[in-house]
């Protein structure tokens, strides 16, 4: 439900601030 796509979006964008962290 909503919860579980919050968490998925949630998840998705602390994945792509670590990826900025490891090409920088």
């Amino acid at each position: 439900g909503m919860k579980g796509t919050y968490i998925k979006v949630l998840n998705d964008k602390f994945l792509q601030e670590l990826a900025k962290l490891k090409t920088n």
